[in-house]
C-alpha cells in the first residue's frame, strides 16, 4: 500500500485520497482541476528523471527498457541522446528505437 507524506509529516495512504476526493469533490470542474493537477505532477517526475538520465548515461552505453508494445525487456546501445529520448539499437535484432529518457535502465 502507497503512502504519502504530507507536509506535518503525516502519512497518508492513496486508498484514502481517493476517499477524500470521492467524499468532498462535488463538481466535474473541479474533478478536472485535481486530473490537471496529478498530470502536471506526473509530467513534472518524468522531467526530473529524464534529465538524471540524460546526464547519467552517454553514447555507446549498453540499457534496458520495458516495451509495453511488445510485452518484454528490450537490452540495446545509446547511438544518440536527444533532449526527451535516446536513439537506441537493440543488441539481438539490430532493430532501432527511440525511447524516453526516463524508461531508461542501466543494463
Amino acid at each position: 500500500m502507497t503512502t504519502v507524506t504530507m507536509n506535518d509529516d503525516k502519512k497518508i495512504t492513496i486508498e484514502q485520497i481517493g476517499e477524500i476526493i470521492n467524499e468532498n469533490v462535488k463538481t466535474e470542474k473541479d474533478l478536472m482541476s485535481i486530473n490537471r493537477f496529478v498530470i502536471d505532477a506526473i509530467n513534472r517526475k518524468r522531467s526530473e528523471v529524464a534529465a538524471v538520465n540524460a546526464m547519467k548515461f552517454s553514447v555507446g552505453d549498453e540499457i534496458k527498457f520495458n516495451s509495453s508494445k511488445q510485452g518484454r525487456v528490450v537490452i540495446a546501445t545509446i547511438k544518440k541522446i536527444n533532449r526527451k529520448s535516446a536513439n537506441v539499437i537493440e543488441t539481438s535484432s539490430g532493430s532501432v528505437w527511440r525511447v524516453g529518457l526516463d524508461m531508461l535502465e542501466s543494463v
